[in-house]
């Protein structure tokens, strides 16, 4: 039995293991943020690619109208690029300092759970970017020709900031709703929900979106409706998951 000095030791070896792997992620953030300031205005076309290639409203500028905003701007999305792109590093760090603490059933399923999360956020991101974004871009650049007249026209000049702060919120979204699908898969596989929970749970979760929907979305109903159906969907995935559950099929964990 370990007395009091060896678990004082071994307290410390565990802390400064954590403090050394937090190092090693910032240091790894900090270098990707400086490459990703290196390209930012390759990045920044990236962010605006679904805006500019908009086949119904012809859209060829974002505008600034403060001096150091564009600055700013391209700061922000080197900061954000470096936080994405440094996930992996982050969840690697995560799983080899719980590592030696696992039994090794436990290591393969948070290995599992580790590429699920991954796998999930390279599905959403795509969908986002190839999907959602097109769709709402058209629907708000609509109102361009709702009162167009020779003596009177609107006209979209988007500002750099804001579409770029709007896009990353989307994001931002998308990639929280990724991990639902996740957090339900663990908490059936430990017996905290089952198939009969989830099923009873569906009308309450159709409300449970809409309202996640609306607080992690743009101020619209457009947006919330798109971003509550991913959601939903997510939910549908527990139950589907569920089913194999309850008929003893192997579970992906």
């Amino acid at each position: 039995m370990l007395n009091f000095k060896d678990k004082n030791i071994l307290f410390l070896n565990h802390f400064y293991e954590l403090r050394y792997r937090i190092y090693y992620y910032i240091i790894s953030n900090i270098i990707t943020t400086l490459v990703a300031y290196e390209y930012s205005t390759e990045l920044i076309y990236l962010f605006a690619r679904p805006l500019l290639i908009n086949k119904t409203h012809e859209v060829n500028q974002l505008i600034y109208t403060n001096i150091t905003e564009a600055f700013f701007t391209f700061l922000n999305i080197s900061l954000f690029s470096s936080i994405f792109l440094t996930i992996p590093i982050l969840l690697y760090q995560v799983f080899f300092y719980l590592l030696p603490g696992l039994y090794e059933y436990e290591k393969e399923n948070l290995s599992y759970i580790i590429y699920f999360m991954l796998i999930m956020i390279l599905i959403n991101l795509a969908i986002i970017y190839f999907l959602v974004l097109p769709i709402i871009w058209s629907f708000f650049l609509e109102f361009d020709n709702t009162m167009s007249q020779e003596v009177f026209k609107i006209k979209f000049e988007g500002k750099i900031n804001e579409y770029i702060t709007l896009v990353e919120n989307l994001i931002i979204s998308f990639a929280i709703c990724s991990q639902i699908p996740v957090i339900l898969i663990v908490l059936i596989n430990f017996n905290l929900l089952n198939f009969n929970v989830l099923v009873k749970a569906r009308s309450f979760m159709v409300i449970t979106c809409l309202i996640l929907g609306a607080m992690l979305s743009p101020p619209d109903v457009f947006s919330q409706v798109i971003l509550a159906i991913p959601l939903y969907f997510s939910y549908e995935f527990g139950i589907f998951f569920a089913i194999f559950k309850k008929n003893s099929f192997t579970t992906i964990l």
